[in-house]
């Protein structure tokens, strides 16, 4: 189960912070828990570690193979069909439109890809005015 915060602008997704925010969506990495408009979306353990690892590669191309892999932990895949209905769901929890993603983009004959326009990562201690 995750929860989401209001977004708040900090720096780079490789960074170790504790919070990442992007739009409306701000996830709590040690809380392990996603809000959007600062309403508490309940994923499962996959969903935000997908979630997660998406954003630990901003605007990398990830194949499914490469997201069963590092995520799954599968060695062979009984189908990569996983990581769509996956992301899919996903979608519903962080994107404003589902059906014309903003951030969870899929790159034709590619995979996908965590796009951040105006996204930021940072530690946030009680200096997040955004996240009251």
């Amino acid at each position: 189960m995750l929860r989401r915060e209001e977004a708040v602008p900090s720096p780079t997704p490789g960074d170790a912070a504790e919070r990442f925010a992007f739009g409306d969506v701000v996830l709590d990495f040690k809380r392990r828990e996603v809000r959007r408009a600062g309403r508490l979306q309940e994923l499962t353990n996959r969903e935000f570690r997908l979630l997660e690892y998406l954003i630990r590669h901003p605007g990398e191309v990830l194949t499914r193979e490469r997201l069963l892999e590092e995520n799954w932990g599968y060695e062979v895949h009984p189908t990569t069909r996983t990581v769509t209905t996956t992301l899919l769901r996903l979608r519903k929890h962080i994107e404003p439109d589902p059906e014309s993603p903003r951030y969870l983009k899929t790159v034709r004959g590619g995979g996908y890809l965590f796009d951040l326009p105006g996204a930021s990562m940072a530690s946030l201690g009680s200096d997040c005015t955004a996240c009251d």
